[in-house]
């Protein structure tokens, strides 16, 4: 230790002593007793009795002086921190002017920061939004999300709860303070009759809905339990349709909207923000549900306490007190309770019950959407560690000359530790900087990813908003960051200089090149496994496009047609559907038509049936039926999609209302029920006591909803026999682009009932290319590639940056060498080498940790295995080719350097 550090040490004791020792007070209740002495003394007293009146007179003083002690301990806090402060504010215009002067450095730096904030924040958002942000309602952490668990072995989660089970549970208050079932009818919004329809997407909630939540109507009220029991025809409208299609009127308020032409009346708008109990899905308004079921034929004399056959998605706040554990608890009491009283349709019922932010975006996936959000997460924590690792390296290099600087400041009185407050400080700086720059790309990127709607014609969006929670989120991570990057670097070189650091100083050195060499070797680590991410998902694109699907989309043009909408009851519907089938085949380039309730890759409105067979996979499970996904389908449906049948025969004109039921089953289902062996002539059941339905047919196993699912069982029924009422229309072309069809065909059908809006009208092959799974892949790809071209650039830089200060700091050594004999060449390979050494390291360590980082993202890809070599062969590639280039520009410069001008250089 140096004497500067000496008299630093001493300086700092002695202000620790004047501050907080006793010796001060002691120092003074002595001299003022002595004064009260003196004076009893010279009135008359005694000296030993002018002592004792002298300690009575004075008081307790023991509780003087723990009182004076504790007033200069406050004094001295004080005085720390106004000294304290008054350091940080030297050192902070410090450090302004020390980066002004050199803007080169501070640009490169605070940029670098900046990508690497910049991505987080973006990220951070995306999750905050879509994960953690709770619902805009009072005690959002009370909401919770239901589900049910299908009973068999290959259960499935479902959100759909029917309606007796609903009530049953709402009437539970030991569970729920309050209960409400939704959904998301389609509807044709217009606000005249003259006007064209728009078709929209409201929420038609029991009555409960609004005070379950606990919101507040910005304008006029709510509907509530006795709207709905009176089928009132009323509607809240959303704050945004309030502004888009009334201008903000507060005037809307009693003014007719038509529904499906029916004439509701508006009473209330919601406040801004909230769209319901679902955060993706922004409807157009709120109805009560038995008011919107009423308008459809016969839907009034339905009784829903008693209708099994209708169900909703049910949100409810927990009872007071009640945590998730306990309701999940007593749910699993609940439904033995429910299963006693309605045996047939509740057997084996399973409630699931998640927290409202954990379920998202619905509850079948509940529990993926968390891996997913952390793998994004962790790689833009990649591209913030590397721009750490380039900063730090940027600070390692200008700190190592500035060593002069600080011998000479260490030889004045600072210490190392203030050296290093020094080096903080302006590292936060730049990280402010990077700040800045890092929440204006952030905002704008924010903005645009709002804008982009998920699934096109739905409104569902994830509604991202940069607020103050996002900007504590960004300067947290900027404070890391500088931390982050900074300390290192102000250790390194504190360390071992500030001995002698003047005369060191005044020679320079290369003794942080190990240091900055840890840092690059870093920095290429992560470029591989962003490198190798980015390709994984990358591949996942061409290999899921590349999978059997089961079905042929190419050619194919699908509509929904939604005939309730336009007031059509079943027995009307049907005939509909025929007359649309003539006149559809009837378009040029038409060749089939055919008609399903869902289609292949459709991650909302699946539909399943209870399978009650003869199976041995059921005897061995103790299980009397099994739920299976289902699809209602006409005759031409396989050739249409060109579905192979493995044996059997397809539905046909005769297999109608007044035929015995039939079904077809796809391999797993026949594999999983009756172990492999043909089923056709088998018989099941879809209710205990229903119909027998007889397999007529082995379908192909196909994808039916992502398209890296596993194999599921899979049932057809024919629309012929009991199908539901609203199907989507899918047509074969032959010789004309399916894109070409859409007039053609909105034409026909406006040309049967101008009444009938088909809705999603598109191709098939777009409605794949749309699917949760390709839409997934493709934005992690994007996202994966955008952070590994980071990554690497920031990397090379990072390499490059090394070697040309090595190069620099060695110009004498390789200047002496080459005038001793060295040629260009040994001189070139002597840096390539030094390069190469830290590109195979980084290689090395990168790809080690990319095999662990595979196996954790091999759930979310399609078609790759753990280690998939054409994704690691191109990552090493890649990263080798751009290595090379960053060693070989200092190589070549050190080549060709001159070794007359090098040994002239002034150490």
């Amino acid at each position: 230790m140096g004497a500067g550090s000496e008299r630093e040490r001493s300086r700092w004791s002695r202000d620790w002593r004047f501050l907080t020792s006793a010796s001060g007070v002691d120092d003074e209740l002595a001299f003022h007793l002595e004064m009260r002495t003196r004076d009893l003394i010279a009135s008359g007293l005694p000296p030993a009795a002018a002592v004792l009146e002298a300690r009575r007179r004075f008081g307790d003083q023991k509780r003087v002086r723990e009182s004076l002690k504790r007033i200069e301990r406050q004094r001295g806090r004080r005085v720390r921190s106004i000294m304290w402060l008054d350091e940080l504010r030297q050192d902070i215009r410090y450090g302004i002017r020390g980066l002004l002067k050199r803007p080169g450095f501070s640009l490169a730096a605070a940029v670098s920061l900046a990508i690497g904030l910049a991505t987080v924040t973006i990220v951070y958002s995306l999750v905050d939004a879509y994960l953690l942000r709770p619902l805009p309602v009072p005690h959002a952490g009370e909401i919770v999300v239901l589900g049910v668990r299908t009973p068999g072995p290959h259960g499935l989660v479902t959100d759909a709860v029917p309606y007796p089970n609903f009530y049953a549970l709402r009437n539970r208050r030991d569970l729920f303070a309050g209960a409400s079932l939704y959904s998301f009818p389609s509807v044709t919004l217009r606000l005249s009759p003259e006007e064209p329809g728009e078709i929209g997407l409201v929420t038609a909630a029991t009555g409960d809905f609004f005070p379950m939540l606990g919101v507040r109507p910005a304008l006029g009220r709510f509907f509530d339990e006795q709207d709905d029991v009176r089928h009132e025809a009323v509607i809240v409208l959303t704050d945004a349709l309030w502004h888009r299609r009334f201008n903000a009127d507060p005037a809307v308020l009693g003014r007719p909207v038509r529904l499906n032409g029916k004439q509701f009346v508006v009473i209330g708008v919601t406040p801004p923000g909230f769209t319901g109990a679902m955060s993706v899905v922004q409807p157009d308004g709120f109805v009560p549900r038995f008011a919107l079921r009423a308008l459809e034929p016969g839907g009034a004399n339905r009784d829903p306490r008693t209708d099994f056959t209708e169900a909703g998605e049910f949100v409810g706040r927990m009872a007071p007190g009640m945590t998730i554990n306990r309701l999940r608890s007593g749910l699993e009491l609940a439904a033995r309770d429910l299963e006693r009283q309605h045996p047939a349709e509740n057997q084996g019922l399973q409630f699931v019950a998640y927290e409202e932010t954990k379920a998202r975006p619905v509850i079948s996936v509940a529990g993926s959407m968390p891996a997913v959000a952390l793998i994004f997460f962790a790689l833009a924590t990649l591209v913030l560690l590397v721009a750490c690792a380039n900063v730090a390296n940027l600070l390692l290099v200008r700190s190592t000359a500035r060593r002069a600087e600080f011998g000479l400041r260490h030889a004045l009185g600072a210490s190392r530790m203030r050296l290093i407050r020094q080096l903080l400080t302006e590292t936060v700086v730049l990280a402010g900087g990077g700040l800045a720059l890092a929440w204006m790309l952030s905002v704008a990127a924010i903005r645009a990813l709002s804008r982009i709607q998920l699934t096109p014609g739905l409104p569902l969006r994830v509604t991202v908003s940069p607020d103050w929670r996002i900007l504590l989120f960004a300067a947290l991570s900027a404070l890391g960051a500088a931390l982050l990057a900074g300390l290192f670097p102000a250790f390194v070189v504190t360390r071992g200089v500030l001995r002698n650091a003047v005369q060191d100083g005044a020679r320079g050195t290369g003794g942080g090149n190990r240091h900055r060499n840890v840092l690059v070797t870093v920095q290429l680590a992560v470029s591989v496994v962003a490198l190798v991410a980015a390709g994984l998902f990358t591949r996942s694109i061409r290999n899921a496009s590349q999978v059997d699907l089961g079905f042929k989309p190419d050619g194919v043009l699908k509509a929904s047609i939604v005939p309730s909408l336009a007031g059509y009851d079943d027995h009307r519907a049907l005939a509909l559907y025929d007359r649309l089938a003539e006149r559809v085949t009837a378009i040029p380039g038409v060749t089939k038509a055919a008609w399903a309730t869902i289609v292949p890759l459709q991650a909302f409105g699946n539909e399943a049936v209870d399978v009650y067979a003869d199976s041995p996979e059921l005897q061995s499970t103790r299980q009397d039926h099994v739920l299976i996904l289902s699809n209602w389908v006409s005759a031409d449906y396989f050739d249409v999609l060109g579905i192979p049948l493995r044996s059997g025969r397809p539905f046909s004109a005769a297999d109608d209302s007044v035929a015995p039921r039939v079904a077809i089953v796809n391999a797993t289902a026949a594999k999983q029920l009756w172990l492999g062996k043909d089923p056709v002539g088998r018989v099941f059941r879809t209710s205990r006591d229903g119909p027998p339905v007889q397999v007529v047919g082995v379908a192909a196993d196909g994808r039916y909803i992502f398209v890296n699912e596993q194999s599921r069982p899979f049932v057809y029924l024919p629309t012929t026999q009991d199908a539901p009422a609203n199907r989507i229309l899918l047509i074969k072309t032959r010789g004309r682009d399916p894109d070409g069809l859409i007039p053609d065909l909105r034409a026909t059908i406006n040309s049967v009932d101008p009444e009938i809006t088909p809705q999603a009208v598109m191709t098939m092959d777009r409605h794949v290319g749309e699917s949760v799974t390709f839409l997934f892949i493709r934005f992690a790809a994007l996202l994966a590639g955008a952070i590994g071209a980071l990554t690497l650039i920031q990397a090379t830089l990072g390499l490059y940056g090394v070697l040309a200060y090595s190069v620099a700091q060695r110009s004498r050594e390789i200047g002496i060498r080459m005038a001793l004999g060295a040629e260009p060449g040994w001189v070139l390979g002597l840096v390539v080498g030094q390069g190469g050494r830290l590109v195979g390291l980084g290689l090395v360590v990168g790809l080690g940790v990319a095999i662990g980082a595979s196996r954790v993202l091999q759930r979310f890809l399609v078609g790759i295995g753990t280690l998939d070599l054409t994704t690691f062969g191109a990552a090493i590639a890649l990263l080798a080719g751009v290595g090379f280039g960053a060693v070989y520009m200092p190589a070549r410069r050190a080549a060709r350097l001159d070794p007359i001008k090098a040994l002239r250089e002034e150490r």
